[in-house]
């Protein structure tokens, strides 16, 4: 890995800190003895996290027939594994919410993380992949080492935003810093000790649909590049066919796909507004 995203990721280490609840939870999930009435009582002792995790609960997220209206029981119907996923995406998307608006579009840069986070969530449900929840919060993180670069290195971060029609974004970021977004990713989430299982979700977003890889790297990379061109439809023409390329390769049809973008439209409005700024609940 090259030294210098190394570099970075220490810089965010140092800038931005993860809610002390989420450290709590990941010791509770290596607590073989702990019980669920231990989780709840650390998210309770977090009043913004434990009213997030209700919202997002409670959200089109999950789109449960009868209200969930208390700690416990988000916890009981979702298991402990997927409260710290959700706990680990609200964390990191706080830890990031006081970068300067001038320098970032931080609505838009949610936005197109959480159409990865849905889209990724979406195909794990569907194919009944491991802990959906994993992929989601895959999704939701895989790009913030551009927020780390916008803090450390505002210049280069907006040349890397200068990708043209003929490349995608990563081959652009390689261009300017030697590596990508997700590298900087990577090395963070590594320095926080988050789970390897998200870590192993992100490493190969940018394999191309020859790779021989897993069912979950397949996930990632169909719904990496189908957020992509959601997100930049006039701009990138070059990867209009991989998105299909992707779902032949996990033996998906292309109504699957329209299906997925029609799932992904309906919800993604209400879910961005869980993972920014705007949307957090005060206490």
């Amino acid at each position: 890995m090259n030294k210098a995203a190394i570099a970075y990721a220490t810089f965010a280490q140092d800038v931005f800190v993860l809610p002390a609840a989420v450290h709590k939870i990941q010791s509770l999930i290596d607590d073989e003895t702990a019980s669920m009435d231990d989780f709840a009582s650390v998210v309770k002792f977090d009043p913004v996290l434990s009213a997030q995790l209700l919202k997002i609960v409670n959200s089109p997220l999950y789109n449960f027939r009868n209200p969930v209206d208390s700690v416990s029981k988000a916890i009981k119907i979702l298991g402990t594994k997927a409260v710290y996923d959700l706990a680990i995406g609200y964390g990191v998307s706080a830890a990031f919410n006081e970068l300067d608006g001038n320098t970032i579009d931080l609505e838009r840069f949610w936005e197109y993380s959480v159409r990865t986070a849905l889209f990724a969530q979406y195909w794990a449900q569907r194919l009944a992949l491991h802990e959906p929840e994993r992929f989601f919060t895959a999704g939701l993180l895989h790009n913030i080492g551009e927020l780390v670069v916008v803090r450390k290195t505002p210049e280069k971060a907006h040349q890397c935003n200068r990708f043209t029609i003929n490349e995608q974004p990563w081959e652009r970021q390689e261009a300017i810093l030697g590596y990508t977004y997700k590298d900087i990713t990577l090395q963070l989430l590594k320095v926080w000790d988050l789970p390897e299982s998200i870590i192993d979700c992100i490493k190969p977003i940018h394999d191309s649909p020859q790779t021989i890889g897993s069912i979950d790297s397949k996930v990632m990379q169909l719904s990496y590049h189908q957020a992509l061109l959601e997100s930049h439809p006039l701009f990138i023409n070059d990867i209009t066919e991989l998105p299909e390329q992707y779902a032949l390769s996990l033996g998906l049809s292309a109504n699957a796909l329209e299906a997925s973008l029609e799932n992904n439209r309906f919800r993604l409005l209400t879910v961005v507004s869980l993972f920014t700024p705007d949307g957090y609940v005060s206490i």
